[in-house]
């Protein structure tokens, strides 16, 4: 037994042959000893759609690997605990490779059962190699929500490097399953076109957990908040979880308007929320007035292991109201040329420069289609104004 002063290993792949002779015993030659292997490491693993409860789509090993594949040579994986292809179903017709210049191939595969399958190679794949094996068929729906799905790897002439999976018998982490966003919606106090909205209030369920730093962000289609050289909005808004076990108010890490206000962003701080929690933002303060009636305001939100909602109908902005309208004429008489005619109205929603009034009568009242004398002044803080 040697242990040390030992060279390196050769070329993956090689033979090393041995002849022993001793004293008085003859020798015994060219006897094989064993044949140097090659590693493989840069290995992952993942889904095309991690979202819990969903079909993954795509299942995608890839691997690097420094010794030669051969035709017959099997790759062997193994997944932990979790059901991720539908045994027996999951044959050779579910897969691709894919390796560069290579010819490889695979001949069959077989699931040992639904976290094991085995790839048979046809074809080489000379060392120095990564390799893609793609799967799109026969897969079992995503597992339950915030899981990571781990694995390891044995290969035909080929071990695994410190830290790949399958070294020293090491599982490792290869994708985790992740949350969905449902039961969004966005309600401002005052929809009427021009006047503030007075709060809005934003609200949603999270399937799956958020946690310190993680991110949630809510764009929309105009701008809602007012920005200016501090985008923080830690002083305007505020943040409640049903979350246990202290449902209600929560502290974050910061608030912030971005996208010149189209873009509302809260980052979680130490207190992580349960899977299946319902957070609700209310902002009552440095809001932009309400855009031009019709509009309709949609909104996007998209939060960290949670997916993305994207074009959702929030709320339409509507036309103000003309109230405790009056029209004065003087005189009344019948036939009489009246000295004027003088129109009275409140409206709820603004009126900004380049607006316009139009008066319909059921009679003929101006004697000719043509420019005519008025002016207009609005009563406002007790003090009449002109303003046309």
């Amino acid at each position: 037994l040697c242990d040390s002063n030992l060279e390196p290993n050769v070329a993956a792949n090689t033979v090393i042959n041995y002849t022993i002779k001793a004293t008085d015993n003859g020798v015994l030659s060219d006897k094989i000893g064993y044949v140097t292997t090659g590693m493989f490491n840069d290995t992952s693993l993942a889904v095309l759609n991690t979202v819990t409860n969903q079909n993954p789509g795509t299942l995608v090993l890839k691997f690097f690997h420094t010794g030669v594949l051969t035709d017959g040579d099997s790759i062997l994986l193994k997944i932990r605990d979790i059901p991720v292809l539908d045994y027996p179903s999951f044959n050779a017709n579910d897969c691709d490779v894919s390796c560069g210049t290579c010819t490889l191939d695979l001949k069959s595969i077989s699931a040992l059962s639904n976290t094991s399958a085995r790839f048979l190679v046809n074809g080489t794949s000379p060392g120095g190699n990564a390799v893609t094996i793609e799967c799109n068929n026969n897969l079992l729906s995503n597992t339950i929500v915030d899981t990571t799905v781990q694995y390891k790897l044995e290969m035909s002439k080929n071990v695994p490097t410190y830290n790949d999976p399958g070294y020293n018998d090491k599982w490792v982490d290869g994708y985790r399953t992740t949350g969905l966003l449902v039961n969004s919606s966005v309600r401002p106090k005052i929809t009427t076109a021009t006047l503030s909205p007075g709060y809005i209030i934003i609200r949603f369920t999270h399937t799956a957990a958020l946690s310190k730093n993680d991110v949630v962000q809510v764009n929309f289609t105009e701008k809602l908040f007012v920005v200016g050289s501090n985008y923080s909005l830690q002083a305007h808004c505020t943040v409640n979880s049903t979350s246990s076990p202290l449902p209600g108010a929560i502290t974050v890490s910061g608030i912030f308007a971005r996208n010149d206000g189209k873009t509302l962003e809260v980052t979680m701080s130490e207190r992580p929320l349960q899977a299946r929690s319902t957070m609700t933002i209310l902002c009552d303060s440095n809001l932009e007035p309400n855009v031009a009636a019709n509009t309709v305001i949609n909104y996007a939100i998209k939060a960290t292991d949670n997916g993305a909602l994207n074009s959702i109908v929030g709320y339409h902005v509507t036309p103000g109201d003309i109230y405790l309208s009056k029209v004065h004429v003087d005189p009344l008489t019948g036939g009489v040329k009246p000295d004027e005619i003088r129109f009275v109205f409140q409206q709820s929603a603004k009126l900004v420069r380049g607006d316009s009034l139009k008066f319909h009568f059921s009679v003929r009242v101006f004697d000719q289609d043509a420019p005519i004398s008025c002016t207009a002044s609005t009563l406002s803080n007790n003090s009449l104004q002109n303003f046309f």
